[in-house]
């Protein structure tokens, strides 16, 4: 069904099948030859003669008419039946009457009654098996008859089938997000939802690559459902290292990395700079996937240290006074090929002369 339609709609009971007719089927009687007999019946109300059972005492085709009052055949069933006793479907629709007739038209060596003949046979206000055709102390070939009677239909009732349109649902393609990101996932407002974590909202947030199926259910109890893929990229890598400090006056190159774009908390965007002032200074870098990642480095200096000495000659030897400041390690050079990093050294010199004398603080 595909477009809005009108149907005709009707109760029907279904009515039991009850059993007339006799059952000595294998007593009182014996195989006979003959298509010319069978059983009359009344019908007083609307039935179906179910089935019948037989006794051929051979193998073969079997023909079974339901024949009107005057004779005339209504209704014929064949079927091919093994020796024995055997039940044959005949589901022929009777209506009210009388003097009906159901015959075996080819019978042979099939069990008859000859004795213990009780007529009439019959159900009370819907089948009465009253004589044959021969007589009411014979019964002919079919026993035990199923019948039931027709259907209680109440009247006929229009019902209208109503298409109603799918509710609209659409995740979106099949999405790729950053390590660390997040992803709303809407399923549209209005509905009853049911995710596939068993969630029952409107909305879904991930952050975890899976896929995530929803389903809607609309005030009509329309259903839709549709599913995401959703995949993570990594994190790009940084790294500035630890917290450092130089010295005055020097320079400190930080790198980022290559193959990103860059965005340093000075604004620049290559990918290194070089500083020289003590500070905070921080990095973002973005990968070709759009997925970014930050570092922080803080920056101290260090002020040089400030070198000085005195010194004081006594017949060749020379005592030094270390006046440093910010500093606690030295190198004396004494120009005369000897050095020491002792604060407060002591020298003698062998002969006179003019030496150069340095001090480096640090």
């Amino acid at each position: 069904m595909t477009s809005t339609t009108n149907y005709f709609v009707s109760s029907v009971i279904e009515n039991p099948i009850q059993n007339v007719g006799s059952v000595d089927y294998n007593a009182n009687g014996g195989p006979h030859n003959s298509g010319t007999y069978y059983n009359i019946f009344d019908v007083y109300q609307q039935l179906e003669i179910v089935s019948v059972l037989i006794n051929k005492q051979n193998s073969g085709n079997v023909t079974i008419s339901l024949l009107s009052s005057m004779g005339s055949v209504l209704q014929t069933v064949t079927n091919s039946v093994a020796s024995g006793i055997s039940r044959i479907n005949l589901n022929f629709n009777v209506a009210p009457g009388v003097n009906y007739g159901l015959k075996v038209t080819n019978g042979g060596s099939l069990w008859r009654n000859n004795a213990g003949v009780t007529m009439p046979y019959e159900i009370p206000g819907l089948i009465s098996i009253t004589t044959t055709n021969a007589g009411t102390n014979l019964y002919y070939y079919l026993y035990d008859w199923e019948v039931r009677e027709a259907s209680c239909e109440s009247a006929r009732t229009i019902v209208s089938a109503t298409i109603n349109d799918i509710p609209n649902l659409n995740l979106g393609n099949d999405t790729v997000i950053c390590e660390g990101s997040d992803l709303m996932l809407d399923a549209g407002v209005g509905f009853d939802y049911l995710w596939s974590n068993s969630a029952t909202s409107q909305t879904l947030l991930v952050s975890n690559q899976g896929t995530y199926i929803v389903t809607i259910t609309d005030s009509n109890f329309c259903s839709n459902s549709d599913e995401i893929i959703v995949s993570l990229n990594t994190l790009p890598v940084i790294n500035l290292g630890n917290d450092t400090i130089i010295c005055e006056g020097s320079d400190l190159i930080l790198d980022a990395g290559s193959g990103f774009n860059y965005l340093w908390s000075n604004t620049a965007s290559t990918q290194t700079i070089t500083i020289n002032n003590m500070g905070f200074y921080s990095v973002t870098i973005t990968d070709s996937n759009n997925c970014n990642s930050s570092d922080l480095i803080e920056i101290g200096i260090d002020s040089l240290p400030n070198a000085n000495f005195s010194y004081s000659i006594n017949n060749g030897n020379v005592t030094f006074t270390n006046l440093s400041d910010l500093s606690d390690s030295y190198y004396w050079d004494f120009g005369n090929s000897t050095n020491s990093s002792l604060i407060n050294p002591y020298v003698t010199y062998t002969s006179s002369n003019v030496y150069l004398v340095s001090l480096t603080a640090y």
